[in-house]
């Protein structure tokens, strides 16, 4: 198990009330009201709690702490994180939609919108398998500039064939 030690602020702060342990077993001492004002999911989720570590309220989380350190760095009053590749900002924003983290999915949109030049076809299916339809027209709209609407991504095993159709009508 990780020390609290290791772990990098404001994760560790001592003021925080709550601990949210990741999958592989990173813990993260965070404010509930910073949580629950990012998410009313969440809100609901943290109370009551089930488990107590050093007499606070304490909570498994299924991902990663390598998708929780940016998704929890959306919700505080912090650098964003710089979240430099597609995979990071697609986990990122899976975990936001999940959590239903408004504000966190808003930035992540963004950031999935920026690979849209360098990686359309990509970014295009992801946006079609999360339900992003505003990502998905602007990334479809950049796939039809630069011709690449036969382009090959394996994110395109992941989307029905009817959005690939409404690509190809577009």
């Amino acid at each position: 198990m990780t020390s609290l030690d290791d772990s990098p602020c404001p994760f560790s702060d001592s003021s925080a009330d709550v601990y949210v342990w990741s999958v592989d077993g990173r813990p993260f001492k965070l404010h509930n009201v910073i949580l629950s004002l990012a998410s009313g999911y969440l809100k609901n989720m943290l109370n009551p709690a089930r488990t107590e570590y050093e007499g606070l309220p304490s909570f498994y989380f299924p991902e990663h702490s390598n998708v929780l350190d940016p998704l929890f760095r959306l919700c505080y009053p912090v650098d964003d994180p710089p979240l430099d590749s597609i995979d990071e900002v697609r986990s990122t924003l899976e975990a936001a939609q999940k959590y239903q983290m408004r504000e966190a999915m808003k930035i992540t949109k963004r950031k999935l919108l920026a690979f849209a030049e360098s990686e359309p076809m990509r970014v295009y299916a992801i946006a079609s398998q999360m339900g992003l339809e505003d990502v998905a027209l602007d990334a479809a709209k950049e796939i039809l500039r630069q011709e690449a609407q036969y382009t090959y991504t394996d994110e395109l095993e992941t989307i029905p064939a009817s959005a690939y159709s409404r690509l190809l009508a577009f």
